[in-house]
């Protein structure tokens, strides 16, 4: 017996032994996936640009749904006390 010889399920069976000396091997696919299959799988993979708004006060660009911490407002309002570090 060599060691490069393939086993059926029936000698596998027979010969408790036969498993032991079989190397284990990573499954791999039965079959070659299209083009079409690859690249719907990677549609989802872009990278997407960061979303920013541009702020009415100061023109400067920021984080949409997010307190601002120079000045605790949100939507107009004022949510949070701010620290003046004068």
């Amino acid at each position: 017996m060599g060691g490069t010889e393939r086993l059926t399920e029936f000698e596998l069976a027979v010969s408790p032994g036969a498993a032991a000396r079989l190397e284990v091997k990573m499954p791999n696919p039965k079959r070659r996936h299209s083009h079409s299959r690859t690249r719907q799988r990677r549609a989802h993979d872009a990278l997407k640009a960061p979303q920013f708004y541009l702020d009415k006060d100061t023109g400067e660009a920021k984080k949409p749904h997010r307190i601002d911490p120079d000045t605790g407002m949100y939507k107009g309002r004022k949510i949070i006390e701010v620290k003046n570090a004068d």
